[in-house]
This record gives structure tokens, C-alpha cells and sequence, in this order.
């Protein structure tokens, strides 16, 4: 009997190969895919301005970023200096070390731009919060008094509008630059689950939108885990965010959907080497564990040998 439902992925015309450069922008779920885009020594930028949820969120760091822009709005809050386009892990003790800060993530990111292959974003909730102050749309509220906000579901439309402008923006700087869309399958309990599904329904339009404009590609990732897993074993303690059993699996669909056969082989050989790596024995003085070290030593160095460009990717 099958148990769950099957869903089907058609394989992407265009491939993810070795040489590719890569940007993810977005929600947490970016971090999790490019932990192992990085892991498999894939050429990878993730998150400069830490994790981002809101599709205009994304698509102002993006904009500041083709812009150089060294326009900054900053804050303080006891000690600490937070900017309200980037997230917590953005901070620093001066107002002008995290300007600079700032100004030296935009510049990688519109480097990245210009040489990436692939643009990965993942949007997480069409939830905004407004600073009353300055009509500004927050990328994070960052613990201020919840009074200093306006919370409201965006429209489809002012994200098309917005997102239609930074695409096309995206495509005179890099023409080759191929953008995909995903959405988070973690849910914002807190916003409520009836409000988490508004929010979603939005994000779902919003992409729908531009891909009938045939400016962006989307994959499945928030389908995988809500509709084909759809069990709580494949979450964690707090029921909302996946397992790393769960993330393995969409994982394994990004592989079958993305990688050549060409790539496939690579990510497979240092998988093996990777894991071996890893392997610790009780009896690490034995002829039988110092061959092995032996053995996977030069699998290691063949491998690099033939890979030469993967080496400086190691973390």
C-alpha cells in the first residue's frame, strides 16, 4: 500500500554543474539548502543580511545592493546598533562599524549578481511590518515596542509590481542569471494558522504572477514537506519547522530535479570521501584503521587531483 501521496518533478531543462555560481536569499529554509550546497562544495553566498521573510524584504536588499547603496537606516537599542534591512545577526557597537558592515554585504552580493548562475529565494510570509515613523516595510522588528508597527498582509499586486522591476533589473546586470522561487514550509504560527494560510496563498499568487511572465522558475519545496511527507515525524518538538530528516528528503528531490548526470557523479564521490572523513574508530592505532586512513587519503588527493577548483571550497 502506499502511504503518502507521490509528487512528481519535472527535471529542470536547465542544470546545476560544478562550475555554477550561487546566490540564496530569503527565509531559513535558504540556510538550510545552501548548508548543503556548501557541504557538497558547491560555490555558494547565502543570506548576507541573515535570514529575510518578506518578499519585499528581498527584493529592497537586492535593489540597495544593484545600487551601491550606502543609505543605511540604523538604530539603537541599549548598546547594540540594528539596521531595519537586515536581520538580528546583522548588529554591531557603533553605528558606523555596522554601516560599514552593511555597505561591505551589498557589495558582495552585487558582485555575486553579476557572476551568479543561480538565484535561489525563498519566501517565508507576505506579513509586513510598517515602521510608523517612517512608512518603511521592516525586514525584522528586532524586539522594538510592537506599537512602532503597522502589521498588515501585502497585496499580490505591490509585490508583482515590486519584484517585476527588480527582476528585470536582475537580468540587464547578469542576462545569464537564472532565478527560482521556493516557498517555506515552516508555518508562522504566531501570525495564526488561518493567517499563516492567507499569507501563503499570497506568496503562491505572487510567484504564479511571474512565472506567466516567464520571469522566474519555481520548485516545490513547501509542497514536499506539507503534502507529501504531511506527518508531524517529520518536525520538530515545536510542530513547525522540519526535521533535518525532512530537509534530506527535499535535498534529495533538489538533486533529481537540478544536478546533471555529470554533477551527480562529483556530489557522489565526495559524499562517500566526506563521510568517510567523518568515520572515528575505537582502535585508531590498528593496522586495520591505518590502512583505511591510508586508502582514504589518496581517494581524497585523487579526487582534488581531478577536481582542483573544489579545494578552496572546503569550509
Amino acid at each position: 500500500m502506499n502511504w503518502k501521496l507521490d509528487f512528481k518533478i519535472n527535471s529542470s531543462v536547465v542544470k546545476l554543474e560544478y562550475e555554477n555560481s550561487i546566490l540564496l536569499l530569503g527565509s531559513c529554509f535558504s540556510d538550510e539548502i545552501s548548508l548543503r550546497l556548501k557541504e557538497s562544495l558547491f560555490d555558494v553566498v547565502s543570506n548576507p543580511f541573515g535570514t529575510l521573510f518578506h518578499p519585499s524584504s528581498i527584493a529592497s536588499s537586492l535593489e540597495t545592493s544593484l545600487k551601491n547603496s550606502d543609505e543605511i537606516p540604523v538604530f539603537q537599542r541599549n548598546d547594540l546598533f540594528f539596521s531595519w534591512d537586515a536581520s538580528g545577526t546583522c548588529f554591531a557597537y557603533s553605528q558606523e562599524e555596522l554601516q560599514r558592515q552593511l555597505i561591505e554585504k551589498r557589495k558582495l552580493v552585487f558582485e555575486r549578481i553579476q557572476i551568479a548562475d543561480f538565484l535561489f529565494i525563498t519566501l517565508g510570509s507576505a506579513w509586513e511590518y510598517e515602521l510608523k515613523s517612517s512608512r518603511k516595510t521592516v525586514a525584522n522588528c528586532h524586539k522594538m515596542p510592537a506599537d512602532w508597527f503597522e502589521k498588515k498582509l501585502t497585496t499580490v499586486d505591490v509585490m508583482e509590481k515590486q519584484w517585476v522591476l527588480i527582476l528585470n533589473e536582475l537580468k540587464k546586470v547578469n542576462p545569464k542569471l537564472k532565478v527560482i522561487f521556493t516557498v517555506s514550509p515552516v508555518r508562522h504560527v504566531k501570525d495564526g494558522l488561518v493567517e499563516n494560510n492567507r499569507s501563503k496563498a499570497r506568496l503562491f499568487e505572487l510567484i504564479q504572477q511571474l512565472k506567466c511572465q516567464a520571469l522566474i522558475s519555481y520548485f516545490p519545496a513547501y509542497e514536499l514537506i506539507i503534502d507529501e511527507l504531511r506527518d508531524y515525524r517529520f518536525f520538530k518538538s515545536d510542530g513547525v519547522h522540519p526535521t533535518s530528516e525532512a530537509i534530506d528528503y527535499v535535498w534529495q528531490r533538489f538533486q533529481e530535479t537540478y544536478f546533471s548526470e555529470r554533477t551527480m557523479q562529483i556530489y557522489s564521490e565526495w559524499k562517500s570521501i566526506s563521510t568517510a572523513l567523518k568515520h572515528r574508530s575505537l582502535y585508531e592505532k590498528s593496522r586495520e584503521y591505518l590502512d583505511f586512513q591510508e586508502k582514504l587519503a589518496k581517494r581524497n588527493g585523487e579526487f582534488f587531483e581531478r577536481n582542483p577548483d573544489l579545494k578552496i571550497r572546503l569550509g
